[in-house]
């Protein structure tokens, strides 16, 4: 693993940043929501706390960016488990 690859601990950062930004966003998510907005960022890493990490939401494709190394085998199944996360706090079928 290079220094440039996400390790273990940044995908359980990513997953807990995910989870804080939705709870912060929740009132525009809500807004964006009744304006069928379906295409936003949820997460900008460089300001909440992973730099180099960005996801966004493209109507049901959530895009996960590292600007890195690509993710690591065994890894996949962390980003599915926060698409599923995403989701449900959007009330939507979302795939990674």
């Amino acid at each position: 693993m290079t220094s440039d690859s996400l390790s273990q601990s940044d995908i359980s950062q990513l997953s807990s940043l995910v989870t804080e930004s939705l709870h912060r966003r929740r009132e525009m998510l809500d807004t964006w929501a009744e304006e069928d907005t379906d295409c936003y960022r949820i997460l900008h890493g460089a300001v909440e706390g992973l730099p180099g990490v960005t996801v966004d939401r493209y109507g049901p494709t959530l895009l996960f960016q590292t600007f890195r190394e690509p993710l690591l085998l065994g890894q996949e199944e962390a980003v599915r488990a926060i698409t599923d996360r995403v989701g449900d706090a959007l009330r939507v079928t979302l795939r990674p």
